[in-house]
């Protein structure tokens, strides 16, 4: 059957699944296992596949997997709720165990049978407060268990920022040359790699936490989510070797070869077990010491197995040059030079009386009991706690310093600094957090992003483009451009240029201002200016008095009754809020037309022609143009001066007296 992404499956106590994905890598499932294919995408098709990410969530399960090489990049993740395991070889198996409850880890467990690999999971570091990333390196046939080494997420302080570090390292480190950036401590730098390597961003599915905001990319998200943790490797220990086996049998005897001619004779020698070149083909196992005054070549690796009485793994002169991994099970003392081509991992505590190199050194942690001179570049990839230090240049990622320090110049990413700290010219290009009192006697420049706690002092400063949240100015302020996206207070404020105020802005006392220019304006106090205020919307919450012009481009709307001129007794203009009844001392001049309710009564302004269409009640005399039409309030006469034009029938008192439009006959009633 086919399985979608996002498809989960569980086998029963007797059922066993091969899982064969669209790249041809196998998956085979255990009885009683509970997986998912949370994600799963491919470049190409069948033997043209260039490309892998693949992401497998794994409930109580035991399986297998055998993965096909690919030439392009390759991300093949399982992942539990405690842990994330990247897959860099081709075939191996892993197991995971729900534990009891909550508060451990699940119990997982890798062993890779091709390949290499790395598992993930997470700590607080409770010194520093912070989440602690941890990486175990599981080599070829070394069952790898993280074990009491991570913690649940559950019990994190920040479950989600743990969960989001497994998912970003875990991307982080499938990136093609990726693992140096992020030894480095350069997460963002690793993820770009495997972006750029497959032409697009990272998918959400690979990291189901991260919601994608406006303009940013995961990159950015990993910079904020990995400021301020923890990254440790740790090399797991290696087994203590099992009984030896029972001999084999041994193989038949080979024909004898020709005898070669006989040797020069050599000189003298002293009594023991010494030899010149001496070359093996395979293994070499020597119970006993060995004595070289040359280099020991191991092209497989030199391996050590500590026991009781085996304290060290001792070289006087020219050193090891070693192929492979050296992997020794007790101590090592070096008398003379050790060169080493290869990396060098040290589990447990080391102690150094001093350390000399020509190249980079990368050291999980490193304790200075004396005095410590670096004549070159001294790259510290997490955090470095120093005392006390006299430095001259110094470019350090993250920086903490506890007491009192002195540098030359010192050019910082991230610096945590909880003393004081007295520099003649700092250049900070990355994120600055300052705990404790910080004096800058020259200038200060910022060419990011600024953030300053509560109650800090700037005696005089020049922001070129910032953004201040509650900020609290007790002197005197020049601002050329001021942008506020939240409440602010201002005690008192003098602008001798204009201000520009987008968003609504409420003014709680007396505003004094020359000419104002307001796209909104929501005053609850007074407005006293003797300028001009012009105002794209003006909304005024209490009683307010204009002694200057109004003039209103679009409409006005009033809560109150709105009075102008003379007073509330005896108003010029006055309209009440609550009955819309409209009082007009003076005269009503109306240059266009007048309407009362649509087409009630109409004058035309050009003609003065005047409709009505209800009844016209007249109270006094009824006149037109002086005497040319009377009528009589009083009695009713009327007199028309001029000619009487009837369309229609004329009727005197009811049908006393008729005259018929149509046919102008006169009727006259009877009696």
């Amino acid at each position: 059957m086919d399985i979608s992404e996002g498809a989960g499956f569980r086998t029963g106590p007797q059922g066993k699944a091969l899982l064969t994905l669209a790249d041809d890598s196998r998956v085979t499932v255990d009885p009683s296992s509970e997986i998912s294919l949370d994600t799963f995408e491919v470049a190409g098709a069948g033997s043209a596949v260039t490309s892998r990410l693949s992401r497998i969530g794994l409930g109580r399960a035991s399986v297998g997997f055998e993965l096909k090489p690919l030439t392009g990049p390759s991300l093949f993740e399982f992942r539990t709720p405690d842990h994330v395991a990247i897959i860099y070889g081709n075939s191996g198996t892993i197991t995971n165990q729900p534990a009891a409850s909550g508060q451990t880890p699940t119990d997982l467990e890798l062993t890779m049978s091709q390949g290499t690999a790395l598992v993930g999971c997470v700590a607080q570091e409770q010194a520093a407060n912070q989440p602690s990333v941890k990486i175990l390196q599981a080599g070829l046939g070394q069952p790898v268990r993280p074990g009491s080494v991570c913690q649940a997420v559950q019990t994190m302080p920040d479950p989600d920022r743990a969960t989001g570090l497994l998912d970003a390292y875990g991307v982080g480190v499938s990136g093609p040359d990726a693992l140096p950036s992020v030894a480095g401590g350069d997460l963002p730098a690793a993820i770009d790699k495997l972006r750029l390597a497959l032409g697009r961003d990272v998918p959400q599915t690979l990291v189901p936490g991260y919601s994608p905001a406006q303009g940013a990319t995961f990159t950015d998200a990993a910079r904020t989510l990995s400021y301020g943790s923890y990254l440790q490797f740790i090399q797991p220990p290696v087994p203590e070797p099992g009984r030896d086996g029972p001999p084999g049998p041994l193989g038949p005897e080979g024909p004898q070869g020709q005898q070669g001619p006989q040797g020069q004779q050599g000189q003298p020698g002293n009594v023991g077990n010494t030899v010149g070149d001496f070359s093996v083909a395979g293994a070499l196992a020597l119970g006993g010491p060995v004595a070289a005054t040359g280099p020991i070549k191991a092209e497989g690796g030199i391996t050590v197995i500590g026991a009781n009485n085996l304290s060290a793994f001792q070289v006087d002169q020219s050193g090891i040059v070693a192929a492979a991994p050296a992997l020794l099970g007790s101590g090592v003392s070096v008398r003379g030079g050790a060169g080493i081509t290869g990396d060098l991992s040290v589990t447990g505590s080391t102690s150094l009386s001093g350390l000399s190199t020509s190249g980079p050194a990368a050291l999980n942690g490193v304790t200075v009991a004396s005095d410590a001179n670096v004549q070159g570049s001294l790259n510290v990839a997490q955090q470095a706690r120093l005392g006390e230090a006299v430095i001259g240049n110094a470019q350090i990622a993250q920086l903490v310093v506890t007491g009192p320090s002195s540098f030359d110049t010192i050019t910082a990413r991230e610096a945590a600094i909880s003393g004081t700290i007295s520099a003649g010219n700092a250049t900070i290009t990355g994120s600055t957090s300052i705990n404790g009192d910080a004096s800058v006697g020259g200038t200060l420049s910022v060419g990011g992003a600024a953030r300053l706690g509560k109650g800090s002092e700037i005696p005089s400063a020049l922001l070129a483009d910032a953004t201040l949240i509650n900020p609290n100015v007790q002197g005197q302020a020049t601002i050329q451009t001021l942008a506020v996206t939240g409440d602010s207070s201002l005690a008192s404020a003098a602008l001798s240029g204009n201000l520009d105020v987008a968003q609504t802005t409420n003014l709680r006392g007396a505003l004094h201002a020359g000419d104002t220019t307001l796209a909104s304006l929501n005053v609850a106090g007074n407005v006293d200016t003797p300028g001009r205020v012009t105002a794209g919307q003006l909304a005024v919450q209490g009683p307010s008095v204009i002694s200057g012009d109004l003039v209103v481009a679009q409409g006005i709307v009033s809560q109150g009754n709105l009075v102008v001129g003379g007073d509330q007794t005896s108003p010029h203009f006055q309209v009440n809020a609550t009955t819309g009844d409209t009082r007009v001392g003076g005269k009503l001049d109306v240059g266009n037309d007048l309407a009362i309710n649509t087409d009630k009564f109409t004058v035309q302004a050009s003609t003065g022609n005047t409709a009505i269409a209800g009844a016209l009640d007249v109270a006094n005399n009824f006149v037109v143009n002086k005497d040319k039409f009377k009528v009589s309030a009083e009695n009713g006469n009327t007199t028309i001066a001029g000619q009487l034009d009837l369309t229609k029938d004329l009727h005197i008192n009811g049908d006393k007296f008729k005259v018929v439009a149509d046919t102008a006959t006169p009727q006259l009633a009877a009696g």
